[in-house]
């Protein structure tokens, strides 16, 4: 067939075909437990602008529509309609929850006016991410948007910090050094490759990209687990004869990163910090991304624990920075944060037994609230009343307090 054909028959055709065998399996999962909608704008390879809009249930994504806004007004209330338009083309009623990054937050004021049981929060993972590139800048003041889904305002942290960006730039340039030529980088590999590393797991040397999230990390992470390898490759007397022959310029490069591989203790010491102190958040994120799978409670439970970790005092970690790096998380976490993430977490067979502050049931209630006023597409109520779910609820935790309620 020729291009036209392919691209104006047989494509959209198969692509009709597949969405429909999706919807058989989807719908009544949509039905059953819910919808999570996820919006995302970008920018194509021709510069045309996309707005893709996502469905997420039980582990199972599917895109309900990419489209080209090239000619509208990429403002709030053309995201928040699009968002809306397609939500009542699925079924309204089988619509709890809508995520976006921070830049279109600006929309869920007006999705909640015409949707007010949907709970909208700012994407984790972003915000998740930015916190770790703020500690990892030297920005003498961090600004931190507003959540209006929280009624929390508009913040500014005092940072300033430099150990974070100074360690990650070190070990950037180690790593630069050796991926930008390909003479030291065989030689890398060769030493990997010998029996004494074979427990280190991956060894191909890692770069970070903006793009990426938490690509820092995982690059001095990487760099952390190959150490000796590094030092097995600057005392090489291979490695030493190629550097031997390079310019002046290529041999003080070379020199300077052999003496921080080699002698800088102080470097190692302040990455492998750097790691324990970032590889939580790394994990939060994840779980929040689908990298690794995850649910709204497990995100929960991972943010206590960092609130926790950064709350106590960190070895190696002067005070007065790990004081700043705690009200830097909970600014961020805040930022993201919304009610139906401790009602997630309150309801969770794994946590639901623990100890429950009143707010986190006030989240709970709230979002009950908002659920009893699910309407379908014809304005008929469908959410059950709020004063019937709160009875179930207080009688299923008096139930699982006493043991009687298998959680499995």
């Amino acid at each position: 067939p020729r291009r036209k054909t392919w691209t104006a028959k047989n494509l959209p055709a198969t692509d009709d075909r597949l969405q429909q065998e999706a919807m058989r399996v989807l719908i009544p999962l949509y039905k059953e437990i819910g919808a999570c909608f996820m919006g995302d704008g970008w920018q194509s390879t021709s510069n045309r602008p996309i707005l893709n809009i996502l469905a997420a249930s039980d582990g199972f994504i599917n895109v309900r529509r990419a489209f080209d806004a090239s000619g509208q007004d990429k403002n709030m209330p053309f995201i928040a309609n699009s968002m809306v338009a397609e939500m009542r083309t699925l079924g309204q009623e089988n619509v709890f929850s809508c995520t976006m990054d921070g830049a279109c937050k600006g929309a869920f004021p007006i999705i909640q006016a015409q949707l007010p049981w949907v709970q909208c929060f700012v994407c984790p993972s972003h915000a998740i991410d930015g916190f770790i590139k703020n500690a990892l800048s030297d920005t003498g003041t961090i600004r931190i948007q507003a959540n209006a889904m929280s009624h929390v305002e508009f913040a500014t942290i005092p940072w300033g910090e430099t150990m974070f960006k100074n360690t990650y730039e070190t070990a950037w340039q180690v790593v630069l050094a050796l991926v930008s030529h390909q003479k030291p980088l065989a030689i890398f590999r060769k030493i990997a490759n010998q029996p004494e590393f074979s427990q280190v797991g991956a060894t191909e040397p890692l770069k970070y990209a903006d793009t990426r999230f938490g690509s820092k990390v995982i690059m001095g992470r990487r760099l952390l687990c190959t150490k000796n390898i590094y030092r097995n490759l600057f005392v090489n007397t291979e490695m030493e004869a190629w550097v031997e022959r390079q310019k002046p310029q290529t041999q003080d490069k070379f020199r300077k990163v052999s003496a921080v591989v080699l002698s800088d203790t102080n470097f190692w010491k302040n990455l492998d910090m750097c790691s324990r102190i970032f590889e939580p958040a790394l994990q939060a994120l994840r779980v929040s991304d689908g990298m690794k799978g995850g649910t709204p409670a497990v995100l929960y439970d991972l943010c206590l624990g960092l609130d926790k970790l950064y709350s106590e005092p960190i070895d190696g970690l002067p005070e007065p920075t790990r004081r700043k790096l705690h009200d830097l998380f909970m600014a961020r976490w805040n930022a993201f944060h919304a009610p139906v993430h401790s009602a997630c977490f309150i309801m969770d067979k794994a946590f639901c037994r623990m100890q429950h502050d009143d707010a986190a049931r006030k989240d709970l209630f709230q979002v009950m609230e908002a659920f009893s006023k699910v309407k379908d597409a014809d304005g008929k109520m469908v959410g059950p009343a709020f004063k019937t779910m709160k009875s179930e609820f207080v009688a299923w935790q008096e139930a699982i307090s006493a043991k009687k309620y298998d959680l499995h």
